[in-house]
């Protein structure tokens, strides 16, 4: 019986079979002969199984396999869908050196003999045309991550092996066909991020007055209390040298140039040493239910993200002039709440063309603000329509994960040859994986580590100086930092404020630089100027570096 015949279209876990015709269709840059007779897809299959089968002789001849399966190791183009929960993992795309979810893939597709071993090595990744749909970042988890390769499909039980290679908190659900041509990142239409955060973070009750925007006195039922004393904890803690919470993907945000956006984002990491360091409990229950009118109003929030706008201000080491700063948001929406181990929680969804590294989390994060009441109604518009940076919030890692990637365009124009790309395919899959290990895992971490806990203690105007923000946009004055981390001028000035003005000319490089317990570094030329500062930025002493030209004064404050 031909080959063709022994296959089915689509492969969802647990059944066999694969479509094992090729071929790619009009348009389709890296295609061979459109299919279209048995004739066609023959001749494709026989170039590629001629330079497969010639690799093959090379790395194993004379074996038995290759003896009595001469096309053994053919491969056909396929989109692979997976999900992922991203603990443990420093994201989804390989880096020498740290775990990640493609590695621990790759190498079991290679042990379920979907590899080959002359494609095994770092090379391979190119050889078999492997990419990733989306690449997300460190902790973040996924539910429609796609994955596109060339891979041998002669065994029955490829998809089982696979799986077995894999932890059980990463799973392929299946794989279809796809043309020669095909690419899971460029052929992505859109993709839709879902971030959870527990329900009581809406609470109002919860608030402490001091987060409030221009609140200094009241009551109000304690956000957080300690372990200790039951005062308000403070996420910071004395390492004002915290790296952010999306790994060393996002580098040090103070090293962002000018007008960049690239502010300090206090950061929870995910092995909850820093919950740990603050004795954080979790809140106690008001009775506050998350209802239409709280979705609604959320809702209503996001939804200022919609449309195309410079994203600047929601990523790191991008700057405002750059092209890829602007992307396009379709929707943001507030879904309601749903019960995970019989505590309730909300889903945000946003859907867009594309993100960039943390931008859903700083756009949670400063929407979040928003409805707390820390940052004023207008903190969206007015971080969208500026060029010089400011720095907002960044909501933890642990709630944010990839729900599915869309394929229309692909679909209309080469459906027909080997089937839609749809992650509907598989979602009783889906579903079960979201009810059995991702949503519990979210779930347990927060409570476990406090994660939401620590990072709401530092939402707050005090911290990220939210009334100061119309103001610099209407004056396009940049907002200087006080987290006690070198400052930058912009354009090789900058302006700063204490009890008095300090004004610096071109300090660049060897200006002094205020280090983030104290003292001072001046050198080379321009000499410069620091101070030693209290966790926030107060000043207490200053030192100053002698030079050539003058530096630069680090301190400022509204």
């Amino acid at each position: 019986m031909p080959e063709e015949e022994q296959v089915a279209a689509m492969t969802p876990i647990g059944e066999e079979g694969v479509t094992a015709t090729d071929g790619g269709g009009p348009g389709d840059p890296t295609a061979g002969p459109q299919a279209g007779s048995p004739a066609q897809e023959g001749s494709v299959d026989a170039v590629e199984a001629e330079a497969t089968g010639a690799g093959s002789q090379e790395a194993g001849a004379g074996t038995a396999e290759s003896a009595s399966l001469p096309n053994a190791k053919k491969k056909r183009k396929v989109a692979l869908l997976m999900a992922y929960v991203g603990h443990g993992y420093a994201g989804m795309q390989r880096n020498p050196g740290v775990r990640t979810i493609e590695e621990d893939l790759f190498r079991a597709i290679h042990k379920a003999g979907g590899i080959s071993h002359a494609n095994s090595d770092e090379a391979g990744f190119s050889k078999i045309h492997w990419m990733r749909a989306a690449r997300t970042d460190k902790g973040v988890s996924a539910v429609g991550q796609v994955v596109s390769l060339r891979m041998v499909l002669e065994d029955p039980d490829i998809l089982a092996k696979i799986n077995a290679e894999l932890p059980a908190q990463v799973r392929v659900f299946g794989f279809g066909r796809a043309t020669h041509g095909f690419d899971a990142r460029k052929h992505c239409d859109k993709r839709r991020y879902e971030y959870i955060l527990p329900a009581w973070a809406f609470d109002p009750a919860l608030v402490p007055p001091s987060s409030l925007l221009g609140e200094e006195d009241g009551e109000a039922v304690p956000l957080l209390e300690t372990e200790e004393d039951g005062e308000a904890a403070t996420a910071l803690g004395d390492d004002e040298d915290a790296p952010a919470a999306g790994g060393d993907a996002a580098g040090d945000p103070g090293d962002a140039p000018p007008g960049t956006g690239g502010g300090v984002t206090p950061s929870v990491e995910a092995d909850g040493a820093l919950a740990a360091s603050t004795g954080v409990s979790q809140p106690e229950d008001t009775g506050f239910i998350f209802d239409a009118a709280c979705a609604a109003r959320m809702t209503s929030i996001l939804s200022a993200f919609e449309g195309t706008h410079n994203f600047h201000n929601f990523t790191v080491r991008v700057a405002a002039s750059a092209p890829n700063a602007r992307r396009y948001i379709l929707s943001f929406r507030c879904l309601g709440a749903f019960d995970i181990g019989g505590k309730p929680w909300v889903r945000l969804v946003v859907v867009g063309q594309s993100f960039m590294l943390h931008q859903i989390r700083k756009m949670v994060g400063l929407a979040m603000a928003i409805y707390r009441g820390a940052a004023p109604a207008d903190a969206i518009s007015l971080a969208l329509h500026t060029r010089i940076g400011l720095s907002g919030p960044m909501a933890p890692e642990l709630g944010l994960f990839l729900d599915e990637c869309y394929y229309d365009s692909y679909n209309t124009q080469f459906g027909k040859l080997h089937g839609e790309i749809h992650l509907s395919d598989f979602q009783s899959h889906v579903d079960a994986f979201k009810a059995a290990q991702l949503y519990p895992h979210i779930a347990a971490q927060d409570e476990k580590e406090g994660v939401n806990a620590v990072w709401f203690t530092t939402l707050t105007d005090r911290y990220y100086r939210f009334r100061g923000w119309r103001r610099a946009v209407t004056t396009n004055t940049p907002m200087r930092r006080e987290d006690g981390k070198r400052g930058r001028p912009e354009g090789g000035q900058s302006q700063g404020r204490s009890s008095g003005e300090a004004r610096g000319g071109r300090g660049g490089r060897g200006g002094a630089r205020g280090g983030a317990r104290g003292g001072a570094r001046g050198g080379g030329r321009g000499g410069g100027q620091a101070v030693k500062r209290t966790r926030f930025g107060r000043a207490k002493t200053d030192a100053r570096g002698g030079g050539v030209g003058a530096g630069f004064n680090a301190e400022y404050s509204d």
